[in-house]
């Protein structure tokens, strides 16, 4: 007889919670690293604005603006910090999730491989009994 696990539905569906849950921390991961590049192009700006400050130091009206760039670009970053770590923190809560969900399914899996194992077990018992009792027919018959 072949094994059929009573709870394959529910394994296929951990399967797809796990691949669902795997994607979205692919994407929530992509997402952070867009958010962090983007925060270090903020600094680059910053950077450059300043270099370009120091070379014209006789211009007191661009001085001025890059100054007024520079302090804008400060309140971005600081927006941009806050949005890097909440997403960060999302990011963590789906890997936390992620890693649930795999040990969940793990646990399935195992229990399918441990109830395999024991319908094996009960074919050979059966398979033997037979065998003995085709022994036992045949050792009676030869008298």
């Amino acid at each position: 007889m072949k094994f059929k696990f009573a709870y394959e539905n529910v394994l296929k569906n951990k399967k797809i919670q796990k691949d669902v849950a795997q994607r979205d921390l692919v994407l929530a991961q992509n997402k952070a690293e867009t958010e962090d590049d983007h925060l270090q192009n903020m600094y680059q700006l910053v950077k450059d604005s300043r270099k370009a400050n120091d070379k014209n130091l006789k211009n007191i009206e661009m001085l001025k603006w890059t100054q007024l760039f520079i302090e804008g670009q400060a309140i971005k970053i600081e927006r941009q910090k806050k949005s890097l770590r909440e997403l960060n923190q999302i990011v963590e809560e789906k890997r936390d999730g992620l890693a649930q969900l795999a040990k969940d399914f793990k646990v399935f899996e195992k229990l399918r491989e441990k109830m395999k194992e024991r319908h094996r077990k009960s074919e050979r018992k059966s398979e033997m009994k037979r065998n003995d009792e085709l022994v036992v027919m045949y050792t009676k018959r030869g008298r």
